[in-house]
Formats: C-alpha cells, structure tokens, sequence
C-alpha cells in the first residue's frame, strides 16, 4: 500500500501518511499523558469520497502503529432511500481497509419550524 498513488491530488499513500501521523500523533501522546488509558482513532465514516480517502490514509496509519485503535462510525440517519445501501458500502470498505467499523442508528425528526434534529436510537 506504501507506493499506490491517489488519482484526485497525486498525492501518494506516503504522503498521506505523514499527513496524518503529523496531526494525529502529538494528539495521542497528549492522550496518553492525560489519561490511563490508550485513546483510540476514530473517524466519521459517510462513505462519500472524502471520507473514503480518510479510510484509505487511517488503514495505512493503522498498519504501521498497530498499538493505536482505529475505528471508522458511520452514521445512519434514514434521510436517504438509499441510507442501508451506504451502511452496507461502508462495512464493505471498512473490511476492505481491515478496520472495525460501527454503525450508529439516528432518528430524524422535524423539529421546530421544520428543522431536522436527531437522536440516538
């Protein structure tokens, strides 16, 4: 995976490693000297192009720091016909990536003036 190239920024998997163990890495060690236990990686998982390249950055930063947990959350509103059809695209890639996956179940109700608000179900 360390020498695949991604089409959008022609930025390779290497440099979105760095990327992201530049950002992430400081974080976890505040973490850890904060707490007793090891915080965990945790990516919101919509499926959509931008988080798919995320996914794809996170699996390579979880090959190379095994002692960090990563887990990807996709959240399942229903606000789409097609909401279970992304539930099942993004347990797929998430298997693909070999990384844990959790789905969350919101409901979504019209709230006042008809704006969406939502709880967990």
């Amino acid at each position: 995976m360390a020498h695949a190239t991604l089409k959008s920024d022609n930025i390779t998997t290497a440099q979105l490693l760095t990327l992201i163990e530049n950002s992430v890495l400081p974080l976890f060690q505040q973490g850890v000297q904060l707490n007793e236990h090891a915080p965990k990686l945790v990516l919101a998982y919509s499926g959509g192009v931008d988080s798919e390249v995320l996914a794809f950055g996170l699996s390579a930063f979880a090959q190379k720091h095994p002692h960090i947990a990563c887990l990807l959350i996709h959240v399942h509103h229903g606000l789409s016909p097609n909401a279970n059809v992304w539930v099942e695209h993004c347990i797929s890639r998430a298997n693909h990536y070999q990384l844990p996956v959790q789905v969350e179940r919101v409901k979504v109700e019209k709230g006042y003036k008809g704006k969406l608000r939502s709880q967990s179900t």
